[in-house]
């Protein structure tokens, strides 16, 4: 996969085909860090209509050892607060 002058290279590819949140987590957290990505099907939905696997994460192959350093907290805060959502709506209950 390649921009311009630069290849991006997969860093980020969800367990099942509807880890699109889990994607979306990545993708965020990757851009608040002023990491350039591109997501298929998130990016350009209307071009990927038909899922064709899992959701992934692209990055520029210069910026790939940062992502994947940066990965991991995203992912553990992810689902943090999808635990804390959770236990909030437990106890409304």
């Amino acid at each position: 996969m390649a921009t311009g002058e630069e290849n991006f290279v997969v860093v980020f590819t969800a367990d099942n085909p509807l880890g699109l949140s889990e994607a979306l987590a990545v993708k965020t957290m990757l851009e608040s860090n002023d990491i350039p990505t591109f997501a298929p099907g998130i990016d350009s939905p209307h071009l990927y209509r038909t899922p064709s696997g899992p959701p992934c994460v692209a990055v520029p192959e210069s910026r790939r050892e940062e992502a994947e350093r940066l990965i991991p907290e995203a992912l553990e805060n992810g689902s943090s607060a999808a635990d804390e959502a959770e236990a909030s709506t437990e106890e409304s209950d």
